[in-house]
């Protein structure tokens, strides 16, 4: 079984807004002499923003205007099943303010921000960011839609 670490920072990539498979590449930066990833098309050349961690590129195309829709918002560390629009966007609020907290508090405690409590902070609070984002995307083509 998955654990929730894996399912956080192992983030599926949705297609590209033009229908087609979109993929995660690596490069580096020549400046900083640093491994940095991106998602990019192939099929229409649209590129996400370059991360150093693989998780984030995959989360900032999935948010994007480059990539499709998700049918369903799926949160690894959140049930949002038959929950209502206004109920997920509460639920993803409230956590977005705990994980907040709580990686203020890891910073002023000096932990180490490859520490695992750190990270899981870092990937949920982006996680619940992708979904508000995901989230009014629809709300705002439902609105359109009347």
């Amino acid at each position: 079984m998955e654990s929730l670490a894996d399912k956080l920072l192992n983030p599926s990539i949705l297609p590209c807004s033009c229908h087609s498979e979109a993929e995660l590449l690596n490069g580096y930066i020549s400046s900083q002499k640093r491994k940095h990833f991106y998602v990019h098309c192939g099929a229409c050349r649209n590129q996400g923003v370059e991360h150093i961690e693989s998780w984030l590129a995959i989360l900032n195309w999935n948010k994007s205007k480059l990539s499709e829709l998700p049918t369903v918002i799926d949160v690894p560390h959140l049930h949002l099943g038959g929950v209502s629009s206004q109920g997920i966007s509460d639920l993803l609020e409230e956590d977005r303010l705990t994980q907040e907290g709580l990686i203020r508090d890891f910073r002023e405690q000096q932990l180490p921000k490859n520490s695992p409590q750190f990270l899981l902070a870092r990937a949920k609070l982006n996680w619940d960011i992708y979904a508000l984002s995901i989230l009014r995307a629809k709300l705002l083509l439902t609105d359109s839609s009347k």
